[in-house]
C-alpha cells in the first residue's frame, strides 16, 4: 500500500485547526472537528486523529494537564512545531495565523483556502 504523505498545505491546514481549540480539548478533540478537517483534506478521520495527536505531544499546554500526545509523525512535525511556537514552545496562534495570511495573499490564482475559526467554549 502507498503512503499519502500529508502536505506542507496540509500540516498547516491541520495545526491552524489545533491551534483554535481550547487546550482542554486539544487532548480530545471533538469528532465533529476531525470530520470537518477530514472532509477539508480528504484524508481518513484516524489519519487526522493521529496529526492532531502528533501536535500535542509537543504542546506544553498539554504537558501542563499532565497528558501527553502521541509522538512520532516525522521531523516535519517537529520542524512546522518550532516554526510556529513561541520560545516557551507553546504555540503561537498569530504567528501561524500571519503565516497563513501571506500564503494566500502571495499565491496566484488559488482557491480561497477554509481556515478555521476560534471555537467557542
Amino acid at each position: 500500500m502507498a503512503r499519502n504523505y500529508w502536505g506542507e498545505d496540509e500540516m498547516l491546514l491541520a495545526l491552524a485547526y489545533y491551534a483554535t481549540l481550547p487546550v482542554e480539548l486539544r487532548y480530545a478533540i471533538p469528532i465533529n472537528i476531525i470530520r470537518e478537517v477530514s472532509g477539508l483534506l480528504s484524508r481518513s478521520e484516524s489519519s487526522v486523529e493521529l496529526r492532531f495527536r502528533n501536535f500535542a505531544a509537543r504542546d506544553p499546554e498539554i504537558a501542563a494537564l499532565g497528558k501527553s500526545g502521541m509522538f512520532g509523525g516525522g521531523a516535519h512535525v517537529d520542524e512546522l512545531w518550532e516554526k510556529f511556537s513561541r520560545i516557551d514552545s507553546s504555540l503561537d496562534q498569530a504567528k501561524l495565523l500571519t503565516h497563513l495570511a501571506r500564503k494566500q495573499l502571495t499565491t496566484p490564482h488559488a482557491e480561497p483556502t477554509q481556515y478555521p475559526t476560534a471555537v467557542e467554549d
